[in-house]
């Protein structure tokens, strides 16, 4: 046993950059599932188009004639559509897609939006998922190399336990867990888009109005996914953070906050500030404070006890190869 002093300045300098990889790895994520909202974007410009081809006059579209019956043939078509969507997604997930026959031409434009949103939601809750669990273990895995490495001392560290991980997803720091405000947003952005469409109807409004306002929604969707993935980005962070410093002992953390025109008004005033690591409760004295947080903890501690190799030089490659369980 051996007991070693962590150098604070190198510390911070190192976490900073690593909670910055992590964000960039957020916003990679982010630009992959951009395309699926594109996707869904088009998705339903075409279902819309297709709407207003088979049912405006040259008077324009009624809303009387958007609320027509369907009759067997359009029920059969708008089945048929919706089987596509079901086949796009896993068979324990179709029964998200509601089955229920459209009354009217307007309920099944709206049907169809739904499911449209409904498989492109799924896959980009799954796309979050993956994402996350991946970068509670490397967060953990990182910070813990951090520590080893500012005294040069290295031994064994066990993995994230499965279950460990599947708790810290699900729990809803906020309120809400990431899962519960991703299928939030696709329900304001569907909710939002039927009503809009309604009500240019109404005003006997012309497709390319329609179009313009469902790319104006799909962009404050997307928006919206964004902020998750970077909140959740940096929750996961500090979440494996805080797994670190349980192992190696760790009992009180400071606050650090990166401090520039951007900075909230709460991490400001959390900046500095120490706490008890079994008090930590995220979003009141740990972070994320909000949403697209940036701030990170330290550990405050003069010294900690090690057992272990005392290594000059090791990559975090080599290091995980070595030691990690």
């Amino acid at each position: 046993m051996a007991e070693a002093t962590l150098e604070p300045g190198k510390l911070a300098k190192e976490a900073e950059e690593l909670e910055a990889e992590f964000t960039r790895n957020g916003d990679q994520l982010f630009e992959e599932l951009a395309k699926q909202y594109d996707r869904s974007e088009s998705e339903i410009e075409r279902a819309i188009s297709a709407f207003y081809a088979q049912y405006e006059t040259d008077e324009g579209l009624s809303l009387q004639e958007a609320e027509m019956p369907l009759r067997r043939a359009e029920i059969n078509a708008y089945n048929e559509r919706i089987s596509e969507y079901e086949s796009q997604i896993a068979e324990e997930e179709v029964d998200t897609i509601p089955t229920e026959n459209p009354a009217t031409r307007i309920e099944a434009l709206f049907g169809e939006i739904d499911a449209i949103t409904i498989v492109a939601t799924l896959a980009i809750t799954s796309g979050i998922t993956r994402h996350l669990r991946g970068s509670l273990e490397d967060s953990y895995l990182r910070i813990a190399f951090m520590i080893q490495g500012g005294v040069e001392t290295y031994s064994r560290v066990p993995s994230v336990a499965t279950e460990t991980v599947s708790e810290t997803l699900a729990f809803p720091w906020s309120g809400e867990t990431y899962d519960d405000r991703v299928r939030a947003n696709r329900e304001s952005f569907w909710l939002g888009l039927k009503r809009s469409i309604r009500e240019k109807i109404v005003r006997n409004e012309k497709l390319k109005d329609t179009i313009a306002d469902l790319r104006k929604k799909v962009k404050a969707w997307k928006t919206s996914t964004q902020r998750i993935i970077r909140t959740e980005s940096n929750r996961i962070f500090n979440e494996g953070t805080a797994l670190a410093y349980r192992l190696f002992g760790v009992e009180r953390y400071s606050v650090l906050a990166t401090i520039d025109a951007r900075t909230s008004q709460v991490c400001r005033r959390e900046n500095g500030k120490t706490y008890l690591l079994e008090e930590r409760i995220t979003g009141v004295n740990y972070p994320p404070f909000h949403p697209n947080c940036r701030t990170i903890v330290l550990p405050v501690t003069s010294n900690l006890t090690f057992s272990g190799r005392f290594i000059r030089s090791i990559s975090f490659s080599n290091w995980k190869n070595r030691f990690v369980q």
